[in-house]
């Protein structure tokens, strides 16, 4: 399959339980009703009636009218539910809508399997098969089957709400063997990572329950895997082998929080230790193209979840921009939707890295390409010249469909700016006034699903699939090959 480089030992294999505690319940106490003593009605006599006032006959008819209304606007939202998935979609109007069917990606499949790296990511998904894990299961499973996925990356979140205890945990039937159990998926490697709810759990159990399972792989709580592309076939005219490095990151260390304190703390895991070793992946790299996969969200489309996290922008980020040459994606989890950004622009030549330092006009005439319409493929329209990623054209993804969903509320064109300089929330089109290629967000979805990915050395082709598997998104760009 590849090379695999495993940066530091597994931690501790035993770490102090949960500080989750489960929630006392309620009991509600109800004085009894005392029923008045009453004569017996008379013989024949049924029991006195009162008359009723007209102020009280209005109340009734006020009151069944609202139970009526409500009945139906219930029943409607149901419906709703029922035929678009519970989640809505956000293109190029920024108004939500519910889920049409995306066009797929005319390059998607146009390149022989040997030649394409195709995998799926799915995050957050852990729940014992609640809150639609085991229909997106079915969407994942069907997804396997029809793209012929090399294998699955779990973007972390894999146990709700404090990870497990060892390799014996019941969550490792309840929420992973036993949901997802179709054949595509269990034939299927899974390459996971770690999320902040499985660091108040054991990390060395996720790591250890690798030796136990024929799918999950965990090697250590960061580590990378090389895919080589083409090569061996087709005589001497026949193009050079082309390596993918997919580089796992553990994110919840950097981020200042009770999940990254245990991270530190319980898990022993060090941030410098890590950021060193990312440097030193990065420099050494001789793989042509990079993917980075991490927990957490640098940006966000919506100011209504956990925002894009500060932390990943001001340590992880930086690093990610030393390598731009090559790394194609970043994708992530953590928020619990569906997103496509595009924090560097549409090009790549400006976005968040140029406002930062000033550089923002210097990619002028860079990448024409709009927001996509949820319906629509959208297009890089500025090929990529011989690199992996050319100017530093790297895409934002969070998959974070797999179970329980968050909210997602787009901010005000008047307000922005101030989501994007406070919190990381890139507006629908680059609607920030910054700039010709603005940093900007793409697409998104408050939708159970997951994307599929298909990286070859000419072009990177994205589908995102609902829980029924409709197709909701597709996008694809040129990368360093050409057609």
């Amino acid at each position: 399959m590849g090379s695999l480089l495993v940066p530091v030992p597994p931690p501790p294999s035993s770490t102090p339980p949960s500080p989750l505690l489960p929630g006392a319940d309620r009991v509600l106490v109800m004085d009894a009703e005392v029923a008045p003593l009453l004569p017996p009605p008379p013989p024949g006599a049924g029991p006195p009636r009162r008359a009723r006032s007209p102020r009280a006959e209005s109340y009734v008819v006020a009151a069944f009218a609202v139970l009526a209304f409500v009945s139906v606007t219930l029943l409607v939202s149901s419906a709703l539910q029922r035929k678009h998935t519970g989640g809505y979609s956000y293109g190029t109007s920024g108004r939500p809508g519910p889920h049409p069917p995306a066009s797929a990606p005319s390059l998607l499949g146009s390149t022989p399997s040997s030649a394409a790296l195709t995998f799926a990511v799915i995050g957050d998904w852990g729940r014992d098969g609640s809150h639609k894990q085991k229909a997106v299961a079915g969407a994942l499973a069907r997804a396997a089957s029809a793209h012929d996925l090399r294998f699955v990356v779990s973007s972390g979140d894999n146990f709700y709400d404090g990870g497990v205890d060892s390799t014996a945990d019941p969550q490792w039937r309840s929420s992973y063997e036993n949901v997802y159990a179709q054949r595509s998926l269990v034939h299927a490697a899974w390459f996971a990572i770690l999320g902040n709810h499985d660091h108040l759990g054991s990390v060395a159990a996720q790591v250890d329950y690798s030796g136990q399972s024929r799918r999950w792989t965990l090697p250590a709580p960061y580590y990378t895997q090389s895919f080589t592309l083409g090569g061996g076939e087709g005589g001497p005219d026949a193009p050079a082998p082309w390596v993918i490095q997919m580089v796992f990151i553990d994110t919840t260390p950097f981020v200042r929080d009770a999940y990254g304190k245990a991270a530190r703390k319980l898990n022993g895991q060090s941030p410098k230790t890590q950021l060193e070793w990312l440097r030193g992946v990065f420099a050494n790299s001789t793989a042509d193209a990079i993917v980075v996969v991490g927990h957490h969200n640098m940006y966000t489309m919506s100011t209504s979840s956990s925002l894009g996290v500060p932390e990943i922008r001001a340590y992880i980020e930086p690093v990610l921009l030393t390598a731009r040459d090559k790394v194609i994606m970043y994708i992530s989890g953590h928020e619990h939707s569906l997103q496509h950004l595009q924090p560097y622009g549409a090009g790549g030549g400006s976005g968040a890295a140029a406002v930062n330092s000033g550089e923002v006009g210097a990619a002028e005439g860079r990448g024409k390409g709009g927001a996509a319409d949820a319906a629509t493929t959208s297009r890089g329209d500025t090929p990529v010249r011989g690199a992996a990623a050319g100017d530093g054209g790297m895409d934002h993804f969070i998959s974070g469909g797999g179970s329980k969903l968050d909210s997602l509320s787009l901010p005000s064109p008047a307000k922005a700016g101030m989501w994007f300089q406070c919190c990381g929330v890139l507006a629908l089109g680059g609607d920030t006034g910054r700039g010709t290629d603005p940093p900007r967000a793409v697409w998104g979805a408050q939708a159970h699903g997951f994307f599929v990915f298909e990286v070859t050395r000419e072009y990177l082709a994205v589908v995102a699939y609902d829980e029924d598997f409709q197709r909701v998104y597709s996008y694809q760009r040129l990368l360093g090959g050409k057609r």
